[in-house]
């Protein structure tokens, strides 16, 4: 049971928030946390400093528009939200501007990442190709093929056929390609006949 002061500080927290007070809603968020042990303060303090942290690095990149690493630092705290198809249309933009170099790595492989993440296949298999052939070392390439093995993302398919017929790989690669491509459309079956509704 919420007693009214907390709930009233409550509510004003949130309504700072709204008006993107974020730094006066955490306050109010936090002195709630430490006085009132009312966890349900939790949540909302966590939104809080998200946001706040949006709002800093959108603010930071106005300022100094030629900051990749900021850049950089908002599409990782886009991938932690959950947010990746944010995340692949910024490191879309990113690339665009700072162009194909050497230490464009990190970005193709974030943008990997979110476009797994969101299912999003429009980069996908270019963006796997580009790390695959930057990787040196069989540690990192067994890392990448395994983060692209991973999803079961039926939307997906298509990127694992396109895969499975590059000469990049090899023949025992193409299969696996194949074999996953050959899974999500079975599961993507199973989906359409068995489990809808």
């Amino acid at each position: 049971m919420i007693n009214r002061n907390v709930k009233e500080l409550l509510q004003q927290a949130d309504e700072l928030v709204d008006a993107s007070r974020f730094d006066e809603a955490i306050d109010i968020y936090q002195e709630i946390a430490l006085t009132a042990e009312h966890q349900g303060v939790y949540p909302s303090l966590i939104e809080a400093w998200t946001l706040s942290h949006f709002k800093f690095l959108n603010e930071v990149i106005a300022k100094y528009p030629e900051s990749k690493a900021t850049s950089i630092g908002k599409i990782n705290l886009l991938l932690r939200n959950h947010r990746a198809t944010e995340a692949v249309k910024l490191c879309t933009q990113v690339l665009e501007k700072f162009g194909d170099n050497k230490k464009s790595l990190q970005l193709y492989t974030l943008r990997f990442k979110a476009a797994i993440q969101s299912g999003k296949e429009d980069y996908l298999a270019k963006d796997f190709l580009t790390i695959w052939r930057r990787l040196s070392g069989a540690k990192a390439k067994s890392k990448l093929l395994e983060d692209m093995l991973s999803t079961s993302n039926i939307q997906l398919a298509s990127v694992y056929l396109a895969l499975a017929e590059d000469s990049e790989f090899s023949p025992a690669i193409q299969l696996l390609f194949r074999r996953k491509a050959e899974h999500l459309e079975m599961l993507k079956t199973v989906y359409e006949t068995e489990l809808s509704e």
